[in-house]
């Protein structure tokens, strides 16, 4: 009998992961006694892991609002002892669209228990919700023709 050489471009079943549904920083890395300065270390993160310079980032972001956002602006925003200058939500938006990165969204909107997530994944939450829709309604006729088979009658 022959052994099998596994092809090393083979994915492995056993290695295979799911795909990451919801985009977020791991938890140490922007852990911070305020809201605020929680979202200026993800911005920070976010600036220094997009590949582009902040001039770039900026550019991209006058570009996306139709006005002029300096290299400087994102300077303030990232630095956490700048306590009166903070990113307006217009500009958080244009920052999260130039960059592509959505964790600092969900930096911000785990406090309250949301997260943002691609509009791709909304028809298998559907999927999901309707599939526990459809397992309770299977729970509740296993129990109806218990009880019918039984003849107890349902108060």
């Amino acid at each position: 009998m022959t052994r099998r050489v596994s092809d090393p471009g083979q994915p492995s079943l056993l290695e295979w992961q799911p795909a990451k549904v919801v985009k977020r920083f791991a938890a140490e890395l922007i852990r911070a006694a305020s809201l605020r300065a929680k979202l200026c270390r993800g911005l920070k993160l976010t600036l220094k892991e997009c590949g582009m310079t902040r001039a770039e980032v900026a550019k991209g972001m006058s570009d996306y609002l139709g006005e002029t956002i300096t290299p400087g602006a994102l300077n303030t925003y990232v630095s956490e002892s700048m306590d009166d200058r903070i990113v307006n939500a217009v500009r958080f938006i244009a920052f999260v669209a130039v960059t592509g990165d959505p964790r600092p969204l969900n930096a911000l909107l785990e406090e309250l228990g949301l997260v943002v997530i691609e509009r791709k994944y909304l028809p298998w939450i559907e999927v999901g919700m309707l599939r526990e829709q459809q397992d309770k309604l299977g729970r509740d006729i296993d129990s109806a023709r218990r009880r019918a088979t039984s003849g107890v009658a349902r108060d």
